[in-house]
């Protein structure tokens, strides 16, 4: 082909994707797509239309028959357009590979690092989905073929893992002594190239010269096969596992990709338990399973765990720490040992010295707790799991290689029934709203998440309060954040005149006042031009309202309100009558007020007021003395329960729907003078319907008041700014509190392979900022993850200025708030690069003259944080080294 001839091709190609016409469904491609400028079409589309252009256009060019595949992907890449493969895989490929991670892998922190590595080559070097294989061999090598050669690979050695990597035969030859490899392949053909293997316990274990010649060498194999045959033979060789490669390129987590072999039950197990263990039978399950009690060897029940220090104890502490300090009143817990699968039970008691104590024969008196159980066998059964040569009695279900998502793996293959049986517990064939929302863990109707700035404390109310109104959508997306927070905004209320939604939204803050929370008198202006002053519904109030006349469709009172303020607006004033036949017309403007004009009246222009608040009033129960105009509020409400289907007030006002306020910064305003007298009214046994229920006269409007047993309070607060203990006590006392730390997991998880920065995992920077704040001040300074995780959306050649601009927008001012300026324990925290000498300094002597004064002691070196911003990269890189040692 000449170069004329490749200048016409490229043209016509490109025509074709700038027109970007559409085509026959019939046509579409599963697995192929030129990508170009945003347009994605199938190569054989691109292709069969670019002939027919050049055809017409070019008749002296003579048009050969490609072939379908990867010749029509590797003729079309030659013209510089860009061919991805969809990682798409079926239930056979990832059994297999599944298969091949439980017999398989006993390192699985070690796999994944494997994997993380393998993802960041391939999108480093722009490597294409099709021209590479994955290969997973019987003896238990994973492979990573580029053309014919093994270029990456990964198996398990006793106790070890052997990291196979290509590089050139001469880097062999001079390092075989340095890096004491483990065994070497020989390839024939250019370029010469050997795979070595190396056995490590640690990825840190492997040099980085090491990885920098891997590197070079894995591109010098893909730049040799990626425009040859090899490629064709590389896609067509039966031996690709499709899992493995979606895994490679998506840098997936290894443990949420065993999780979806049981989607949906894992999903809905970790939601309806917030404590999930596993425990093994003290080797007397003949005794245990007669009894609905639960213990293990390591007990003694002459000891009080609540009293000692229980990492005094020479053995058995790993296990007894969580039953004695973490286990709850309904936790699930698995009975199964290394290799014995016995039965599944719900923990019905909490530790107590000698409490339940259960006699086993010759283990004696043992401390136990009683249970429920959901399964239970005989005779135990192997479960042949590969687990931990030793792992303890008593942790949680995902310790020591067990998994959640493995044992229900393992149930639904060898313990059928016991796989049925939990399912049935959670309901899961015929599960509907309302059962979902029962099953899911039991949620607190007073929550107040605190912690550390930056932790995810806000970023959490939306899945809180997603999960509480609609645990459904929430159980099938809780990994979808988009999706999450598109559904949190459609349920959050914007304006009150309107009856959807169910989350209200607030922050407090100094000036914030019970007058804006529950209910105050204020200022309306009224006709362009009047001022009145009435009492207005705060934030709280008005939720509650709108929850306890609420109903699961479209008969409740907000919404019936609202479609006749609608009706009005669109079509005018409606006429209605009272009981004495009297007729008036009713007409709506805004605000909170219907305006009243009788037909049979000696006064001017009459208007008279008929408030929504005496509407809801008389229609909660109250009787009519205390409702101003109540003819007319009267006709009204009749005129809602025959025109607009009303529902009646004793048949919703015991309804479960759920309402929602969602209280930022709760620690930053006066919680006593904000809450007042409903501080009471919000405990559970408080509420409405409940046994104790309690009601209040409110201040302004002189209306009883109670709070709804269906509006959940969430809060969250700053420890930084203020700790918990400072808290008011009453508040306290009344809200269960939930911690939330920085999560260095989440930085690993969002940044993938960002997170390995400079040799340095930004996941390591945050560890040790925060393991030293913690040491000159408390935890509850530490500095959050969410600060680090903009790095996801930044190209990777921005990077570093990304990231010195969060040490010089968010980490240092933090620190420098939380030490005053303290420069020795800034140092301590950042290293002495990040810190320079005043410019004071430059001056020889910057006293004033003073007889008699002396300076002696205020004349040491004066220092300053550097700005990251005005550092070069080369002399941040050197900071951040320092900072982590």
């Amino acid at each position: 082909m000449t170069k004329g001839e490749e200048q016409i091709w490229e043209a016509s190609i490109r025509e074709v994707l700038s027109q970007n016409k559409r085509w026959d469904s019939s046509n579409k491609s599963e697995r192929y797509h030129v990508i170009f400028d945003k347009v994605k079409m199938p190569p054989k589309i691109v292709l069969g239309r670019a002939s027919e252009i050049i055809k017409i256009e070019h008749p002296e060019i003579s048009i050969k028959s490609v072939g379908g595949g990867v010749p029509t992907n590797q003729f079309i890449e030659k013209f510089g357009f860009k061919i991805t493969e969809d990682l798409i895989y079926n239930k056979t490929d990832s059994k297999k590979f599944r298969d091949y991670i439980e017999k398989k892998i006993n390192h699985r922190n070690l796999f994944q690092d494997f994997i993380n590595f393998g993802s960041s080559l391939l999108l480093d070097l722009e490597i294409e989905v099709y021209k590479v294989r994955m290969s997973l061999e019987s003896k238990g090598v994973l492979s990573i073929i580029i053309g014919m050669r093994t270029v990456f690979s990964y198996e398990e050695a006793e106790n070890s893992a052997v990291i196979g990597l290509v590089v050139s035969k001469s880097f062999k030859s001079l390092h075989q002594n340095k890096y004491n490899f483990y065994s070497v392949y020989d390839f024939k053909g250019e370029p010469e190239q050997q795979l070595v293997r190396v056995s490590i316990n640690d990825w840190s274990e492997i040099n980085q010269p090491l990885l920098d010649e891997f590197k070079i060498q894995f591109s010098l194999q893909y730049n040799h096969i990626k425009n040859s045959k090899l490629t064709q033979w590389n896609v067509e060789a039966n031996t690709t596992n499709n899992a493995l490669k979606y895994v490679l390129f998506k840098n997936e987590n290894i443990n949420n990709f065993m999780e979806k072999s049981n989607d949906n039950l894992v999903k809905l197990i970790r939601n309806s338990f917030e404590r999930i263990w596993r425990c093994a039978d003290s080797n007397k399950w003949y005794i245990l399973k007669e009894y609905d009690l639960l213990t293990f060897d390591w007990l003694d029940n002459s000891i009080d765990y609540n009293v000692i220090n229980i990492d005094s104890l020479k053995s058995g502490k790993r296990a007894i720490t969580p039953w004695v300090k973490k286990m709850k009143q309904g936790d699930l817990v698995f009975i199964m040992g290394k290799n014995q699968y016995n039965g599944i039970a719900i923990i019905n008691s909490e530790y107590a010295f000698q409490d339940n104590v259960i006699d086993m024969g010759n283990n004696g008196l043992k401390p136990s707790v009683k249970v429920t159980y959901i399964h239970k066998l005989d005779e135990a059964i192997n479960h042949t799991l590969n687990t931990h040569n030793n792992p303890t009695t008593f942790a949680t279900i995902d310790s020591y290689k067990f998994g959640l998502d493995r044992v229900i793996n393992m149930l639904q293959t060898e313990v059928p029934e016991g796989y049925n049986a939990l399912k049935n517990y959670l309901n899961v064939e015929n599960i509907s709203t309302d059962k979902m929302r029962g099953k899911l863990k039991e949620t607190p109707l007073n929550q107040i998440l605190y912690g550390p700035p930056g932790t995810g404390k806000t970023y959490q109310t939306i899945s809180k309060a997603i999960s509480i109104i609609d645990p459904e959508f929430f159980l099938e997306n809780h990994d979808r954040r988009d999706l999450l927070v598109k559904k949190f905004k459609e349920l959050t209320i914007t304006n009150w005149s309107d009856s959807n939604g169910q989350i209200a939204f607030c922050t407090f803050h100094q000036s914030f006042t019970y007058e804006d929370f529950v209910e105050g008198i204020k200022p309306k202006v009224v006709d362009d031009k009047d001022i009145i002053y009435e009492v207005q519904k705060g934030v709280f109030k008005s939720l509650c309202d709108r929850a306890r006349t609420a109903t699961k469709d479209s008969s409740d009172f907000d919404s019936v309100v609202n479609t006749l303020q609608i009706s009005i607006i669109n079509d005018g004033p409606i006429t209605l009558t009272t009981n004495r036949g009297n007729k008036f017309d009713v007409n709506y403007t805004g605000q909170t007020t219907f305006r009243i004009k009788p037909h049979e009246s000696t006064a001017e222009n009459p208007q008279y007021p008929a408030s929504i608040e005496n509407i809801r009033a008389l229609y909660e129960g109250a009787p009519l003395t205390d409702v101003y105009n109540p003819s007319y509020v009267k006709g009204i409400l009749e005129y809602l329960y025959s025109h607009y289907n009303l529902s009646k007030y004793q048949e919703v006002k015991n309804n479960d729907k759920p309402y929602i306020i969602i209280i930022d910064e709760i620690n930053r305003g006066n919680v006593a003078s904000i809450f007042g007298e409903l501080i009471t009214l919000v405990e559970p046994n408080k509420r409405s319907g409940s046994k104790e229920e309690l009601s209040v006269m409110l201040p302004y409007s002189k209306k009883e008041f109670t709070v709804p047993n269906n509006v959940y309070i969430i809060g969250t607060m700053n420890t930084a700014d203020r700790s918990v203990e400072a808290l008011d006590s009453a508040l306290r006392r009344r809200f269960n509190f939930k911690e939330v730390l920085p999560d260095y997991k989440v930085i690993e998880k969002v940044l993938g392979e960002k997170n390995v920065w400079n040799n340095t995992q930004i996941k390591t920077i945050l560890k040790k900022i925060n393991q030293r704040i913690t040491r000159l001040i408390d935890r509850d300074h530490q500095i959050g993850h969410s600060y680090f995780l903009r790095l996801s959306g930044v190209n990777e050649e921005n990077i570093t200025t990304e990231l010195k601009s969060i040490f010089s927008e968010n980490i240092i001012p933090l620190l420098q708030e939380y030490f005053f300026n303290d420069i020795n324990k800034l140092g301590l925290v950042l290293g002495d690069d990040f810190l320079i000498d005043s410019e004071e300094k430059e001056e020889a002597n910057i006293w004033a003259e003073f007889k008699g004064g002396d300076s002696s002691n205020y004349n040491e070196d004066v220092l300053e944080v550097i700005d990251a911003n005005s550092m070069s990269d080369e002399q941040f890189k050197i900071a951040i080294q320092k900072l982590v040692n």
